[in-house]
């Protein structure tokens, strides 16, 4: 159903998704923008096709309201030229996000990078990573003291906090007990992780050039420190 209707359906989708976002309507009721649309197939479709329609529609307004957002970010640099030297990455401090979101957390991109467009969220479908802006030196000001939220799961339960906006996402993670890191990470890469005790280097090293996360098996194949830790750990 959804091969069908991505073909045929595609434009409505983009302008429910873009229509909420100018709006300001918040990403529920694009969703259910969206899910309308779905609903708009004329084939007789079961209950569980419509929930996983439903869960689809809830993904398109998520990964496309954040694209919209990525991309006027983009546009206000384009005319501000002087006032922004660039873009850094954030990703969101939570036990949901993803491998590669995790690992680019506080990436840095020069306006002019021609890396850009791959660095840009959404990065995969669900993707809550935002780019912010990264002010020129003459127009800085001091913000060490600023906070960020985190809301990582400590024993199978949220819990909200807020905690400095300076630092990456791993190394709020080792901030976490070994069990609450694995069940992030999966035990072979949390055993690496506290083994390896570097957070920024297990984030540049879970990472291709692009930003692509790598498999376990990738990771052992590496001539780096986490790449010889896993390899110790696989008796290899």
């Amino acid at each position: 159903m959804t091969k069908n209707y991505w073909q045929k359906w595609s434009n409505e989708i983009d302008s429910a998704v873009q229509a909420g976002f100018v709006s300001g309507q918040t990403i529920n009721e694009i969703a259910d923008n969206v899910f309308s649309q779905m609903r708009l197939q004329k084939s007789t479709t079961s209950k569980n096709i419509l929930n996983r329609a439903l869960r689809s529609a809830k993904s398109i307004a998520i990964t496309g309201t954040n694209h919209y957002a990525n991309t006027a970010r983009i546009e206000f640099v384009n005319q501000n030229d002087d006032m922004i030297k660039g873009y850094r990455l954030i990703a969101v401090v939570d036990s949901r996000t993803s491998k590669q979101c995790r690992s680019l957390d506080q990436k840095y991109i020069p306006k002019d990078s021609p890396k850009l467009s791959a660095f840009t969220p959404p990065l995969h479908i669900n993707c809550r990573t935002a780019l912010v802006y990264e002010v020129a030196d003459k127009f800085k000001l001091d913000d060490k003291d600023t906070k960020r939220a985190s809301s990582f799961e400590v024993d199978g339960k949220r819990d909200p906090k807020q905690v400095s906006s300076e630092g990456i996402y791993y190394e709020q993670m080792k901030k976490l007990k070994a069990s609450d890191q694995d069940a992030i990470l999966g035990p072979t890469l949390g055993r690496a992780f506290r083994k390896l005790d570097d957070p920024k280097a297990f984030a540049d090293a879970t990472i291709d050039s692009l930003g692509n996360p790598l498999t376990i098996k990738e990771l052992r194949k590496k001539n780096n420190e986490l790449g010889a830790i896993l390899r110790k750990q696989n008796g290899g």
